[in-house]
């Protein structure tokens, strides 16, 4: 595949998981209540917060070092090596507050990240994002054909585990096995990752923590539930121009001109399906808020629109960030990310006392657009 039809598959593909994910919210809060809903969501959140600390900052990284066959396997499991033992710390030292289930959703997710990558790295994306989308799916038939009861945590475990097991076959057991890695091999992936680790913490702490405490303190939590709903759907969205990412790391270091292709093919069209997605996005969703969750989520309504011209400033971004990272270029990422940061702490300051649900989604929209300035900036200095 060209890395034109890998960007249409995967689009395609979130365009699905979005739907999948929206009907299997709707069916889980229906059939769980509140209180099943949230137990099941605090267990998969505290889990996936142990894997974005551990190994997520290592993404960029193994596409980096892994688009090439030879270095796949010793790349992949060198990730997993690092990602396991900081996840294996993190657990230790947080054992007396975690409960049992979700050490297996840690490993399982873990894993499936990994393995996510690996496709990515080989040029497989499009097979990627299709394995998620039969992932949620075999989850959604699950939960429909047997029903909702209490090990719904369990029946996901099932579904990701049963998508997992399919890696070594699509990619070939010999990209993938003996267990084989280096010092040297680790030793790269680190020294590229960690100020990208840096990035991703200054990011969420702003943008998510930060976010809600001022919130919080300010406006009270039904403030915050209203931005947590909104915070959903926008991120659901902006998973789709996300999907750009990958394209160019991985086919720039096995093929050359996948740059040439990239830049004058990918971009464009991916900005110009970006800006379509956007407008129907604006046009829809709002509508779907206000039918879906009834007038008590109306503020969340109002403000939809905010955060989702956001994400045309997020595309700018996300496709200028590779020209950075395949230079090596991980230090000015942190850079991007705390111009980014500081901007949005200052309108948080500014916004939020006065405007309140409206003002935190005009700080995420402004943090946005400074961090496509900037990398677009550092991006444009570097290819003189």
């Amino acid at each position: 595949m060209t890395p034109l039809s890998h960007y249409t598959a995967t689009v395609l593909a979130q365009a699905l998981l979005l739907a999948l994910g929206l009907a299997t919210s709707l069916t889980l809060t229906r059939a769980l209540g509140p209180a099943g809903f949230g137990a099941m969501t605090a267990t998969l959140a505290t889990a996936q917060a142990l894997v974005w600390a551990s190994g997520f900052w290592l993404t960029a990284g193994t596409l980096r070092y892994g688009a090439a066959r030879a270095q796949l396997g010793p790349v992949v499991w060198a990730r997993l090596l690092i990602a396991g033992g900081l996840a294996g710390l993190l657990m230790a030292a947080l054992g007396a507050y975690l409960e049992l289930v979700v050490v297996p959703v840690v490993i399982v997710l873990l894993v499936g990240q990994s393995m996510h990558a690996a496709w990515q790295a080989h040029g497989a994306s499009g097979v990627a994002a299709g394995l998620l989308v039969a992932e949620r799916a075999v989850f959604l038939g699950l939960l429909v054909g047997i029903g909702v009861s209490a090990p719904s945590t369990a029946l996901w475990l099932a579904a990701s585990a049963g998508a997992i097991v399919l890696v070594p076959g699509l990619l070939g057991l010999r990209a993938l096995w003996p267990i084989r890695t280096s010092r040297a091999t680790m030793g790269r992936l680190l020294a590229f990752s960690w100020p990208l680790a840096v990035a991703m913490l200054a990011q969420g702490a702003t943008s998510s923590w930060l976010t809600v405490a001022v919130l919080q303190q300010t406006h009270g939590p039904a403030t915050v539930g209203q931005w947590a709903l909104v915070q959903q759907i926008a991120g659901a969205v902006q998973q789709i121009p996300a999907a750009s990412f990958p394209i160019v790391v991985a086919g720039r270091v096995g093929a050359p001109e996948a740059l040439g292709v990239y830049l004058a093919r990918v971009v464009p069209l991916g900005l110009l399906a970006c800006a379509a997605l956007v407008g129907l996005a604006l046009l829809a969703l709002p509508r779907l808020v206000a039918m879906l969750y009834g007038p008590d989520f109306e503020p969340a309504r109002r403000v939809l629109p905010i955060l989702l011209l956001g994400i045309g400033a997020y595309a700018v971004y996300i496709a200028a960030l590779p020209l950075l990272t395949l230079a090596e270029r991980s230090t000015a990422v942190l850079g991007v990310t705390a111009v980014a940061a500081l901007v949005h702490v200052a309108a948080l300051a500014l916004l939020v006392p006065t405007w309140g649900l409206a003002g935190a989604a005009w700080a995420s929209t402004a943090s946005q657009g400074a961090s496509a300035v900037a990398v677009v900036g550092l991006t444009c200095r570097g290819r003189r």
